[in-house]
């Protein structure tokens, strides 16, 4: 059973644009049929940057400023036709942060005002990659989470990290343990961004919080068992998600409220409900932190 526990609204970024569609510039000089394929568009310090192939280059970092003038090549990282790759491109303030293999580090994590581009760091030596899954810009840092490195590396797979865009503020927030495997909390997950700070889940079935310090990093909730946060939501001062739950019955409606179990990790397992005016506790029934 999934529940529906917010409902977002998506914003378009306002653009002057002229009457009618038309074309900003011709990156890839080919054949019309052909095209330079951008993608990972995103908008910072006035300009829109995107990940953009040509014939010379290879696939590299291009931006714009909506004009054929003002349509330029940002650095050719990986000189040669085979391209640095960018990726997951993110908005921090008036910087750009992307993944790109320069061919000599692998890939790692870059960023650029458009005019000086910067590596955070060779945080994985010997040109192992990282492998992100997951990247979202909060409190003006960047947060993302590692899928499985294949191979020999793959004991440094899904780490959360957090980078201001530089070396020493390049680190990981969730590494496993050399001697257990273990991740301090588990899987990160649904990175999403709520007033400058990072929510994320635990395999879906607990709910985080981090300012961008592992000391500070907090866990909100437990669900529980069988539970699967399936997706969250960010609006205005409130974080919402869609819920699945293999046990129906731990889930029910009355008089316009959600009435749900869950674990705060505070409470034990009890009773809580939920409308548009938040989520509370119904009453501590059996008071202690126990299940």
């Amino acid at each position: 059973m999934r529940i529906l526990l917010g409902i977002a609204m998506a914003a378009a970024l306002p653009l002057a644009v002229e009457a009618g569609p038309r074309r900003v510039a011709d990156v890839s000089k080919q054949l019309e049929t052909l095209g330079a394929h951008p993608s990972g568009m995103v908008a910072a310090g006035g300009r829109v940057f995107f990940s953009g192939e040509d014939r010379v280059h290879g696939r590299e970092l291009w931006m714009t400023d909506g004009t054929e003038a003002g349509t330029k090549l940002v650095n050719d990282l990986r000189v040669g036709q085979a391209g640095s790759h960018p990726a997951m491109l993110r908005a921090v303030g008036d910087r750009v942060f992307f993944f790109a293999d320069d061919g000599e580090h692998g890939v790692e994590l870059w960023s650029t005002d458009g005019e000086v581009t910067v590596i955070a760091g060779d945080q994985r030596p010997g040109g192992i990659n990282f492998s992100p899954r997951q990247a979202v810009a909060a409190g003006g840092l960047l947060y993302f989470a590692e899928g499985p490195n294949p191979g020999p590396s793959d004991f440094m797979g899904y780490g959360l990290w957090r980078s201001d865009g530089t070396s020493d503020g390049t680190f990981p927030l969730n590494l496993r343990d050399p001697d257990t495997f273990l991740l301090p909390f588990g899987r990160a997950d649904l990175l999403t961004e709520l007033g400058g700070g990072l929510f994320f889940t635990n395999h879906g079935r607990e709910l985080w919080q981090s300012p961008g310090t592992l000391a500070e990093t907090v866990r909100l909730a437990d669900l529980g068992d069988g539970a699967q946060i399936i997706s969250m939501l960010a609006i205005e001062n409130s974080l919402w998600f869609t819920l699945h739950r293999s046990d129906p019955s731990l889930f029910q409606v009355a008089g316009g409220r959600l009435f749900f179990a869950a674990n705060d990790g505070i409470h034990g397992d009890e009773l809580w409900r939920s409308d548009t005016g938040g989520t509370a506790l119904v009453r501590d029934i059996r008071p202690g932190t126990g299940t």
